[in-house]
């Protein structure tokens, strides 16, 4: 087919920028992608840089990502002017500079690190696979998370609602690719680190009740020959049986 849309970040977003690990050839590292149907926007998430949300003509709406060092984008726009504004749990804003460039969490909401999947859910939050990579700048504490925001465009700010995957630390821990999915019809979250190292190489697949994060289903599929101990990226759950039946 032919191609009928294209985004630029080199213009919308800023390629000099280093702060996360990169490179001038994968400075940005596509990763994932989500429509936002009612705004007629995409979401999209660069490994190196962070969570970006742009119109369809490539305006930057938001960023999700911690604030350190965005500078100028590629069209002459101020980039920190696009950045969100954490709040806390009863809705005020966050301030603390260390928590906003990423060098510190605060006890009611983390940046995600290294992140894949964006996934908008049925509630008008996004769902995102924190992997953790680089955390803090140092790579601590070790743990990967699916996590959920909710995102105010007009008010630019970003509340964290709920999280997964913190307490298990390292066991679950996958500093590259892997998937999250939300399945509203059992009203629980699937977090799936594909590329983790307990045990030799593995992935996992670990759905969780969204209410009560207690797990319904964990499977760990070990993996040998995984290269760059990768057992997977992308997985779906999927019914046993045809039509549920």
């Amino acid at each position: 087919g032919d191609i009928v849309q294209e985004w630029d970040l080199r213009e919308s977003l800023n390629r000099r920028r280093r702060v996360w690990s990169s490179n001038a050839r994968d400075w940005f590292h596509a990763n994932g992608l989500a429509y936002d149907e009612a705004k007629d926007a995409i979401i999209v998430s660069g490994r190196v840089q962070g969570t970006v949300k742009l119109t369809r003509d490539n305006q930057v709406i938001w960023i999700l990502a911690p604030h350190y060092n965005w500078g100028t984008a590629g069209d002459g726009t101020d980039l920190n002017s696009k950045l969100l504004q954490p709040l806390d749990s009863n809705s005020q804003p966050i301030t603390d500079p260390a928590v906003l460039d990423g060098f510190i969490d605060h006890s009611e909401f983390s940046w995600a690190w290294y992140q894949h999947a964006p996934k908008l859910t049925p509630h008008e939050t996004l769902l995102v696979f924190d992997n953790g990579d680089n955390r803090h700048y140092q790579g601590q504490p070790v743990f990967s998370r699916a996590v959920e925001y909710l995102i105010d465009d007009d008010a630019m700010t970003v509340q964290q609602l709920w999280e997964y995957g913190r307490e298990r630390g390292s066991t679950t821990y996958s500093a590259i690719v892997s998937d999250v999915d939300y399945h509203p019809e059992e009203d629980n979250v699937v977090f799936m680190p594909g590329a983790n190292w307990e045990d030799g190489p593995n992935g996992k697949t670990i759905e969780v009740d969204y209410q009560t994060k207690d797990v319904v289903y964990e499977a760990s599929i070990p993996n040998p020959e995984a290269r760059y101990g990768i057992t997977f990226h992308r997985i779906e759950r999927l019914p046993i049986y045809p039509n549920n039946q």
